[in-house]
């Protein structure tokens, strides 16, 4: 754990994960975003030990990586019935890895696919659009643990 890190210290505080947790094992936390929610379903993926990105990986978290990777992608899918799910890890902004599972949905407006999905996140990060519904988070939060709870992402 890094003493400067947000993501360590906020994986350290099970109060603030205990709504927005959706899966976790020794080494992994899967989250929803927080609110202003950029979009229902906005996940993020995190290491629990502080490492700064994919370069970093031990061999395990490298394969884990791969099978957690494509199993919350596929979820996502079936649960929001999105056609796509984006994958965006920059690692800039807070120097621990975590990735964000962004579902595309078929009525996004165009300005908002592929890279435009950033000025969504700014747009509701700055209040000048929308957050999504705080019921549909809950119940995809809850929709997805109940998944992940019968077939987690990894067995270990």
């Amino acid at each position: 754990m890094a003493d400067d890190c947000k993501i360590c210290s906020q994986n350290n505080n099970q109060a603030e994960l205990a709504s927005r947790l959706i899966w976790q094992n020794d080494e992994w936390l899967l989250l929803h975003h927080r609110e202003p929610y950029p979009l229902n379903g906005w996940l993020l993926l995190q290491p629990k030990r502080h490492i700064q990105g994919v370069a970093y990986f031990n061999d395990r978290e490298a394969s884990d990586y791969g099978f957690i990777t494509k199993a919350v992608s596929k979820t996502l899918q079936d649960v929001l019935h999105v056609p796509k799910v984006y994958l965006i890890a920059f690692g800039e902004s807070i120097a621990h890895m975590h990735l964000h599972f962004i579902p595309r949905f078929e009525q996004m407006a165009s300005q908002y696919l592929g890279f435009g999905i950033a000025d969504l996140y700014r747009s509701v990060s700055d209040r000048s659009e929308e957050s999504a519904n705080a019921n549909d988070v809950h119940n995809t939060i809850l929709e997805l643990r109940k998944r992940f709870e019968k077939t987690p992402p990894i067995n270990n």
